[in-house]
């Protein structure tokens, strides 16, 4: 173990920075989506796949629906057909009480990811199979944002719970979101 170090991945500082020392970028993308500076965002970004947790996401959406500026955006490849797209359908179908309250995109290219992480507030994070490593908390934390997850896989090792994200309870995953 004397000859071995574990190096863990890491994001291009200059490009993925802190929503505050950029705010007029974020306001300009914001204002795009017609969303203003009092809206409070809760963003996902994944694939829509069920291994990704996103019905969590829709059902603590769904809990908050009622707080006038709380939106939702999910941004993640929504696929053209398969398991993946009838799963697509379900969290549409899941999603049409939310109304305008929430926002789905696809994908967006990576050397535009950076820009996406400045919609958000809080990234949400409910995947339901062990992250190796979670890029997608890395680089939203990167941009200032907390991470909501659970607490498993790779994301256990660079989450602080409290500190730079918040860990919800496997029993518990919406009403702790929610909370």
């Amino acid at each position: 173990a004397k000859y071995f170090k574990c190096l863990y991945n890491g994001v291009d500082s200059s490009k993925f920075k802190p929503y505050w020392e950029i705010y007029e970028i974020r306001k300009s993308i914001r204002k795009r989506l017609k969303l203003n500076d009092k809206d409070f965002v809760v963003l996902f970004v994944g694939r829509i796949s069920q291994e990704k947790g996103v019905e969590y996401f829709i059902k603590t959406a769904m809990n908050l629906k009622d707080i006038e500026r709380v939106k939702f955006i999910i941004i993640g490849e929504i696929a053209k057909r398969g398991e993946r797209f009838e799963y697509a359908k379900k969290i549409f179908e899941l999603a049409k009480p939310l109304n305008n309250k929430i926002i789905f995109t696809d994908v967006f290219s990576p050397s535009k990811m950076h820009l996406i992480y400045l919609i958000g507030d809080v990234i949400f994070l409910p995947s339901e199979f062990e992250e190796p490593f979670g890029m997608t908390a890395l680089e939203g934390m990167s941009t200032g944002l907390p991470v909501i997850t659970r607490a498993k896989g790779g994301l256990k090792e660079y989450i602080q719970h409290g500190v730079n994200g918040f860990f919800v309870n496997e029993d518990n995953i919406i009403n702790d979101a929610t909370n």
